[in-house]
């Protein structure tokens, strides 16, 4: 219940689930239950954005298992931990932690992850600018989520997609695979990734000289995003924001979205973020 709360974004609700289920685990001296509470906590802090807590979870999970052979769970979370080292740009830290639950997935042919983690490894590749081996790993995931009629990953994935083209300016593609995400959020009731399909159609509009358009989709998306208390989707729409207001020559309105978007940035240690928005707010 914790798990399926948390996919919906209703966070209060989540957390007493999985707090709930982490007191009877503890009772009960089940660390590899209490493995799994901290791992959700982790993944919950991840996507509120409170990276240093989503560490500190995924660590102690780590620690229920020491002296467990639950490879499976402990691959999960090295899964976990990728994801938070590609925020904070440490690359080949996130891909070996990738590299090493792909390696424990494939031995025992789980799709499902498999997908997740090809997911992810588009991500970090995006995140790189390696476009090329982003889509890749994208279809790759697309493709293992359609065989598996897993909606969850196979929305990201588009959404992933949808992203890429809108940076290389292609933008009847972008907008192709923002459809697609759009219809399995509706379906999922995936608030989250609701306001990344609005993010995206932000981008699309604003580079195509749309600007009211684009500035109804991002401010749609920042409404979602605080909503859900997201403070890492947050800060990315607002640098979008931050660049929709530069090329409409609003200096103010730039300003504040861009040293909003800043301020987290340089909390979660993101470099390149906060030199690109010093170098923008010259």
């Amino acid at each position: 219940m914790g798990d399926i709360f948390s996919k919906q974004a209703l966070w209060g609700i989540s957390f007493n689930y999985i707090n709930g289920a982490y007191n009877i685990f503890r009772k009960f001296n089940n660390d590899k239950g209490c493995a799994d509470c901290e791992n959700l906590l982790g993944t919950i802090h991840g996507e509120l954005g409170n990276l240093s807590q989503a560490h500190i979870h995924f660590e102690k999970a780590l620690s229920f298992l020491k002296n467990k052979k639950d490879y499976r769970t402990k691959a999960k979370i090295e899964i976990n931990l990728g994801i938070i080292n590609n925020i904070q740009g440490n690359f080949d830290l996130a891909l070996k932690h990738y590299n090493n639950a792909l390696e424990k997935f494939n031995s025992v042919n789980d799709l499902k992850i498999i997908a997740e983690i090809k997911h992810n490894i588009g991500m970090l590749h995006s995140k790189m600018h390696l476009y090329r081996q982003a889509i890749e790993e994208f279809d790759q995931s697309i493709d293992l989520s359609s065989k598996k009629g897993y909606l969850p990953t196979l929305g990201i994935s588009y959404l992933g997609k949808a992203a890429i083209y809108a940076i290389q300016k292609e933008y009847k593609l972008s907008s192709f695979f923002a459809e697609k995400a759009l219809e399995i959020c509706h379906k999922l009731n995936d608030r989250l990734s609701l306001a990344e399909v609005y993010k995206i159609k932000g981008i699309i509009h604003r580079d195509t000289k749309d600007y009211e358009l684009a500035e109804n989709y991002l401010c749609t998306s920042l409404r979602i995003n605080k909503e859900l208390n997201n403070e890492m989707n947050k800060a990315e729409t607002e640098f979008e924001l931050g660049l929709l207001y530069k090329y409409m020559q609003k200096k103010s309105e730039k300003k504040s979205y861009f040293v909003s978007a800043k301020k987290y940035f340089i909390k979660i240690g993101a470099l390149k973020e906060v030199k690109e928005i010093d170098r923008l707010l010259k």
